[in-house]
């Protein structure tokens, strides 16, 4: 067809046979591949709702990208337990059960929530920002000012007092 438009997609997927992960001593990733070694680097996921264990972005500490994980579970076992814990500690989030309270000063917002494991009180700059629906079916993401990230998992089961307290910051 005319019309139809072709995409050159360059991905540079790593073969997982020239590849070792291992944790430095400062509790850095790193990964030698190919014979080349790699210190400090940062594991990403590509599609972070869809796919927690696949297509998995592997970059040196300057966030060049060395390469992409199609599949973490078909790595060596020491390996995939390493970037799964990374992966793990990287995307953690307190999961909120309640919203108490959210207050607007000096350009934060002030969160008052219950979490399913305790409760926090968090603020966030620049809403349109940090405060997100991610997805059809309502998830929130909220990322704070210390860059701890917040989730409420579907804006649907939110009471209409909390649902009053958070629309006017989804963008």
């Amino acid at each position: 067809m005319e019309n139809e438009k072709q995409i050159d997609l360059d991905i540079n997927l790593l073969d997982l046979k020239k590849l070792c992960f291992k944790v430095e001593d400062t509790n850095f990733l790193s990964l030698v591949y190919d014979e080349k070694e790699y210190k400090q680097i940062i594991i990403t996921r590509i599609f972070p709702e869809t796919y927690k264990e696949k297509y998995i972005s592997v970059q040196d500490k300057d966030k060049n990208e060395i390469g992409i994980i199609a599949d973490v579970n078909k790595l060596d076992e020491k390996s995939c337990e390493l970037i799964k814990n990374e992966l793990s500690r990287r995307y953690f989030c307190y999961e909120i059960t309640t919203i108490r309270q959210i207050k607007e000063k000096m350009g934060y917002l002030y969160f008052d929530v219950i979490l399913k494991n305790g409760e926090k009180s968090f603020a966030v700059k620049e809403a349109s920002k940090n405060v997100k629906r991610v997805n059809r079916a309502g998830k929130i993401l909220i990322c704070d000012i210390d860059g701890n990230r917040y989730e409420i998992g579907e804006y649907e089961k939110l009471t209409a007092r909390e649902k009053k307290l958070i629309i006017p910051y989804l963008f």
